[in-house]
């Protein structure tokens, strides 16, 4: 469980911080005048990146796991209830950032969402809707 914590954070912490660095090659504020590979891989947008990455998904897998073994089965809902709540790692990004990673969310879900009801046979087919 921790492995995934500090895995996650490490692949969110990556990411960003290479993000970071080809935005700044790409626009020439890489160099003297203008940012330094320290400043890009120790930044605090980064740190805080992997962070809420890392935290999102220990928060995830932990109340999984929990649910699971509470009641010694795998309900679907579980994934449901999980989800809520590693959302509330959300708070630990940058609050700029946070009305994009919301509707990323919700769109995500509903995605979802449709793709359970079709699997359980709750709603038609909708011809494209894959």
């Amino acid at each position: 469980l921790y492995k995934g914590l500090f895995r996650s954070f490490a692949a969110g912490f990556i990411f960003k911080a290479m993000l970071n660095f080809l935005s700044a090659a790409l626009s020439g504020k890489l160099g003297r005048k203008g940012r330094t590979l320290a400043d890009i891989f120790w930044s605090q947008d980064s740190l805080r990146f992997g962070q809420f990455i890392g935290v999102m998904s220990f928060l995830f897998k932990a109340v999984l796991c929990t649910l699971r073994r509470l009641t010694k089965r795998n309900d679907p809902k579980f994934h449901a209830i999980a989800g809520f709540v590693s959302g509330i790692a959300v708070l630990l990004d940058n609050p700029s950032r946070r009305g994009n990673i919301a509707l990323y969310c919700i769109i995500r879900a509903l995605s979802d969402l449709y793709m359970n009801l079709k699997a359980c046979n709750q709603i038609r087919s909708i011809p494209h809707g894959n």
